[in-house]
């Protein structure tokens, strides 16, 4: 009788702790990189030379498991492209003649988009979870090498 006792109960201990786990998980919360300092930081010329030079060592340097903000970069540039007008898909583009630089904005700073339109100049700062175009290891689509070179981060918001 008493094994019977001691299995129940390392079974509950073991399905509570799995239950917090699980609720930590979910409630957790959204991380954003409004706090967090970029650990690097690029015109989006240099950037498009660093990325051209070797893509594959540019993501392991500056890519990480998700939502880890220790690897958020910075970047200034000039806006091409500005979208607001889906409060779920707010993003800018930076345009120079390698490649294209994708920020999508983090849902909680979209008040910080208000003011700026194309042509403006702008220091952003995010997550690199993307790029195109340069080599197959690096690529979301291997096929897609001749296309436009892109960047794509995420979790954007102005770096002041």
């Amino acid at each position: 009788m008493k094994k019977w006792i001691k299995v129940l109960l390392t079974l509950l201990c073991l399905a509570l702790i799995a239950g917090g786990i699980g609720l930590y998980i979910a409630f957790r919360g959204t991380k954003s990189a409004k706090d967090a300092k970029p650990v690097a930081e690029f015109t989006s010329e240099t950037l498009s030379k660093t990325i051209t030079a070797d893509p594959k060592g540019f993501m392991d340097k500056y890519t990480l498991p998700k939502d880890d903000l220790k690897k958020i970069i910075g970047i200034k540039g000039k806006i091409s492209t500005i979208s607001t007008t889906d409060p779920k898909n707010n993003f800018i583009e930076i345009n120079n003649e390698i490649m294209n630089i994708t920020f999508s904005w983090d849902e909680s700073r979209t008040d910080e988009l208000k003011g700026l339109k194309a042509g403006s100049e702008v220091n952003v700062k995010g997550i690199i979870f993307s790029i195109n175009g340069f080599d197959k290891s690096t690529s979301d689509d291997p096929m897609d090498l001749d296309s436009q070179k892109e960047a794509k981060l995420n979790k954007c918001c102005l770096n002041n």
